[in-house]
Protein backbone atom coordinates (compact mmCIF):
# COMPACT_ATOMS: atom_id res chain seq x y z
CA UNK A 1 0.00 0.00 0.00
CA UNK A 2 1.26 3.48 -0.81
CA UNK A 3 -0.36 6.55 0.66
CA UNK A 4 0.60 10.19 0.41
CA UNK A 5 0.73 12.92 3.04
CA UNK A 6 1.43 16.63 3.23
CA UNK A 7 3.70 18.17 5.87
CA UNK A 8 5.08 21.72 5.82
CA UNK A 9 3.64 22.15 2.32
CA UNK A 10 5.77 19.24 1.06
CA UNK A 11 4.34 16.04 -0.38
CA UNK A 12 5.56 12.76 1.09
CA UNK A 13 4.54 9.16 0.86
CA UNK A 14 4.41 6.08 2.99
CA UNK A 15 4.93 2.62 1.49
CA UNK A 16 3.66 -0.28 3.61
CA UNK A 17 4.45 -3.91 2.89
CA UNK A 18 3.07 -6.93 4.76
CA UNK A 19 4.89 -10.19 4.13
CA UNK A 20 4.63 -13.81 5.19
CA UNK A 21 7.60 -14.85 7.37
CA UNK A 22 9.15 -17.96 5.82
CA UNK A 23 12.60 -17.66 7.42
CA UNK A 24 12.35 -16.09 10.90
CA UNK A 25 16.13 -16.04 11.46
CA UNK A 26 16.53 -13.69 8.48
CA UNK A 27 14.55 -11.01 10.35
CA UNK A 28 15.94 -11.76 13.82
CA UNK A 29 13.03 -13.85 15.08
CA UNK A 30 12.79 -17.25 16.78
CA UNK A 31 11.83 -20.24 14.57
CA UNK A 32 8.37 -20.23 16.21
CA UNK A 33 7.61 -17.00 14.29
CA UNK A 34 7.44 -18.93 11.02
CA UNK A 35 4.18 -18.28 9.14
CA UNK A 36 3.46 -15.06 11.04
CA UNK A 37 3.30 -11.73 9.18
CA UNK A 38 5.88 -8.96 9.15
CA UNK A 39 5.23 -5.34 8.32
CA UNK A 40 7.60 -2.70 6.95
CA UNK A 41 6.57 0.94 6.48
CA UNK A 42 8.96 3.31 4.73
CA UNK A 43 8.68 7.10 4.79
CA UNK A 44 9.67 8.97 1.62
CA UNK A 45 9.78 12.70 2.31
CA UNK A 46 11.81 15.42 0.56
CA UNK A 47 12.35 17.50 3.70
CA UNK A 48 15.84 17.54 5.14
CA UNK A 49 17.22 17.60 8.65
CA UNK A 50 14.65 18.39 11.33
CA UNK A 51 11.96 18.76 8.67
CA UNK A 52 12.25 15.03 8.00
CA UNK A 53 12.05 14.05 11.68
CA UNK A 54 9.18 11.64 12.31
CA UNK A 55 8.20 9.15 14.98
CA UNK A 56 6.09 6.00 14.90
CA UNK A 57 3.64 5.32 17.72
CA UNK A 58 2.36 1.79 17.36
CA UNK A 59 -1.04 0.84 18.75
CA UNK A 60 -2.38 -2.70 18.86
CA UNK A 61 -5.64 -4.32 19.85
CA UNK A 62 -5.32 -7.84 21.12
CA UNK A 63 -7.14 -10.14 23.49
CA UNK A 64 -4.19 -10.08 25.91
CA UNK A 65 -4.05 -6.28 26.34
CA UNK A 66 -5.38 -4.30 29.31
CA UNK A 67 -8.91 -4.08 27.85
CA UNK A 68 -9.07 -7.70 26.66
CA UNK A 69 -9.26 -6.51 23.06
CA UNK A 70 -11.96 -3.86 23.48
CA UNK A 71 -9.54 -0.97 22.86
CA UNK A 72 -6.13 -0.18 21.41
CA UNK A 73 -3.04 -0.02 23.65
CA UNK A 74 0.50 1.10 22.92
CA UNK A 75 2.45 -1.84 21.59
CA UNK A 76 5.22 -2.76 24.03
CA UNK A 77 8.57 -2.21 22.35
CA UNK A 78 11.23 -3.62 24.61
CA UNK A 79 14.31 -2.24 22.85
CA UNK A 80 13.54 1.16 24.41
CA UNK A 81 11.47 0.12 27.43
CA UNK A 82 13.36 2.48 29.78
CA UNK A 83 12.97 5.52 27.48
CA UNK A 84 10.18 7.96 28.43
CA UNK A 85 8.98 8.22 24.83
CA UNK A 86 5.89 6.86 23.08
CA UNK A 87 7.84 6.21 19.88
CA UNK A 88 8.71 2.71 18.77
CA UNK A 89 10.84 4.07 15.91
CA UNK A 90 11.96 7.65 15.34
CA UNK A 91 14.46 9.66 13.38
CA UNK A 92 15.00 11.13 9.94
CA UNK A 93 12.48 9.38 7.64
CA UNK A 94 12.29 6.37 10.00
CA UNK A 95 11.31 2.92 8.81
CA UNK A 96 8.87 0.97 10.95
CA UNK A 97 9.37 -2.77 11.15
CA UNK A 98 7.26 -5.20 13.14
CA UNK A 99 7.02 -8.96 13.13
CA UNK A 100 4.48 -9.80 15.80
CA UNK A 101 4.39 -13.32 17.14
CA UNK A 102 3.50 -14.90 20.42
CA UNK A 103 4.07 -18.46 21.55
Amino acid sequence: MITSFLRDDMQGSLAVTVEHVDYPAAIGKHPSARDFPSCTAVVDYPGRGYRALFGWVQLVRSTDNSSAGAAFDMDPFYLFEDAPSPYAFFGINPTLFDAPSQP
